[in-house]
C-alpha cells in the first residue's frame, strides 16, 4: 500500500484573476500545483498537461 501526499494548488484556474506582477486583470487558464521537486504529476480523464516548469 502506498501513501498519497497532498499538496496545495498555488494558483487556480480563474478567468478574472488579478495578475500579481502586472496588477492587471488577466485570465489564468491553468492550475499551478505547489509540490516538492521530483513529485510525479499525472493527468486525469481527458486533461492535457501542456507545461511542467519551475517558476519563482
Amino acid at each position: 500500500m502506498t501513501t498519497m501526499q497532498r499538496y496545495g494548488v498555488s494558483s487556480a484556474f480563474n478567468l478574472s484573476r488579478l495578475n500579481p506582477v502586472t496588477d492587471r486583470v488577466s485570465p489564468h487558464n491553468g492550475v499551478d500545483l505547489a509540490t516538492p521537486t521530483g513529485t510525479p504529476i499525472l493527468n486525469t480523464g481527458l486533461g492535457r498537461m501542456t507545461r511542467v516548469s519551475n517558476h519563482p
